[in-house]
This record gives C-alpha cells, structure tokens and sequence, in this order.
C-alpha cells in the first residue's frame, strides 16, 4: 500500500486505487477531524402500535450495521457510485443469507462548496463528499437466515435493498436524522437549530446504486430546494466546531414494520471540510 498526501491506495490490476475510509482517521475519543463509532439510541424513531393515529416514538435500538470509515473527497463536480471507484473493506467472509441484501452499504452526501445563487438552481458543482461506508452485523446476517423470525426492522431492511433500486416509492423511504451535540453554542437561527435529530426523507435527492457487495445511496445537497441550501451553507462554515451524529433508517408505515431501527449511525468531531482530500482527477 501506498500513502500520498493524505490518501492511502492499494494496486489493482496494475492501477492505484484509493482505500476506502483512508482520509479520515477513526478515533476513540473526540480528536478534531476524526470519527468515532455512534449511538443509535440518542435517535428517536417511530413504534407501534398505530403509529399513524399515537405518533409514539422511542429511542433506537442498537444499528443493524457497524460504521467501518468516513471519507472526505474534494470535487469539482458530483461523483456517483462512489464504491465502484474505491477499494472497498474485504467482505469475503460476510455471509448475509440473502440474495439482495449486500454486507456493505455506502452513503454519500454531496456537499456544496459554494453558497447557492440568489436566482435560478444549480444541481452540480464544486464540493465535499462525506462518505460512510457501514458493515452488516454478523447478528443481523444470522437474522436475515430466517426472516419470519426476523425483526420487524430486519424484514423491513431486506425488503428495502430488495425492492429500492428500481422501486422510486421504496426508495423514497429512506431517512437520515442529524443530531449536533453543542449545535446551541453556534449562534445559529431557531429555523436551523428546530431540525436536530429531526428525521427527512431523501426523495428525489437521492440516488441508489447497486454494486457488487455493496448499496449506495448518494446524497445529491446541491438539488435541496434554495433555503434548505442556504441553511446547509450556514452549517458548514461551522462544521469545524460541531460534535455531528448521524443516523439512517427506513421509514416503517405499519405496525408489521415497526417499531423502526436506525441501520447505520456514526459520529465525526469537528470536521474541517477545507481537510478533504482530492482523490479524483
């Protein structure tokens, strides 16, 4: 293996390809510019029974998936399918015990580097990448095994990665909550500050994709509607002083689905995006 400027690579083929999870370090404590393993149960999700008329929620259960590495990559432009383009952890030995439910399963937000314009949009352009690449648990792998003993989370999982890729009503269940420990001490507007650990929907802004061994779901922030831009703009010129957790689940619509569990969360410590590395010509 090769370390250059920041970026660790390995040979393939006779190419250099870059290490998923090399750019930032992983830490067990709070070192700035680092990441460290989540707590899913600081996201509330929906319970049963009939959620739809008692709207009780509760905290998570322990994620379905262990976060194995963060990336952050300095573009000029959106780059899809992020996993085709990296090494990926070995998998070799990860038997998930289901034809559509991969052992890997990447997410990337799309960060925009620049404020968005007064008129008109922009769905492309320069920006950061913040890539999670997530493990499934050898506990929920010997779940999937057998799903009508499965939890109601597992089962809603499985038929998320298989229905999703070509299913856009599926795919529209996908949610990411953001929680930001000391999000109070930055000075931010109540308009901002009202969404922590709240959940949101990726629809239209998001594409999944289909690897081999692997899921991604790429997070595209530059096609967010203009204010929630400009409030994605006003939190990365503070990132570098936020503790942020983020969580992802599937939505749960019934009582069989419920109650919900956060599939993957993670945590990174004050992340100074102007670090990211640019791993792609």
């Amino acid at each position: 293996r090769l370390r250059q400027d920041g970026v660790e690579y390995v040979n393939v083929g006779g190419e250099l390809v870059p290490v998923a999870g090399s750019t930032v370090p992983h830490s067990l404590g709070n070192e700035d510019c680092t990441w460290c393993d989540g707590d899913a149960t600081i996201f509330r999700v929906r319970c049963g029974p009939n959620y739809s008329r008692n709207r009780q929620k509760a905290p998570s259960g322990p994620a379905l998936m262990e976060l194995v590495g963060i990336d952050a990559i300095k573009t000029g432009y959106n780059v899809g399918n992020i996993g085709a383009e990296v090494a990926l952890p070995d998998v070799s030995g990860v038997d998930t015990h289901h034809a559509h439910v991969p052992p890997l399963f990447l997410i990337t937000w799309q960060f925009p580097s620049e404020p968005p314009p007064l008129m008109g949009t922009v769905n492309d352009g320069p920006g950061v990448h913040m890539v999670y690449y997530f493990r499934l648990r050898p506990e929920v792998c010997d779940e999937l095994a057998d799903l009508e003993t499965a939890r109601p989370a597992v089962r809603l999982f499985a038929e998320y990665c298989l229905r999703a890729v070509d299913d856009p009503e599926w795919r529209g269940r996908f949610k990411a909550m953001a929680y930001v420990d000391n999000l109070e001490d930055m000075g931010l507007p109540s308009f901002i500050t009202s969404y922590n650990a709240k959940p949101v929907l990726i629809r239209r802004t998001g594409t999944l994709v289909r690897g081999e061994n692997y899921l991604e779901m790429d997070i595209n922030v530059h096609r967010f509607a203009n204010v929630a831009k400009k409030g994605f703009a006003m939190l990365m010129s503070r990132f570098k002083n936020m503790y942020i957790n983020v969580g992802f689940t599937i939505e749960g619509r019934c009582d069989e689905e419920l109650p919900e569990c956060i599939f993957g969360c993670g945590r990174v410590n004050k992340p100074d995006l102007s670090f990211a590395k640019q791993v792609f010509d």
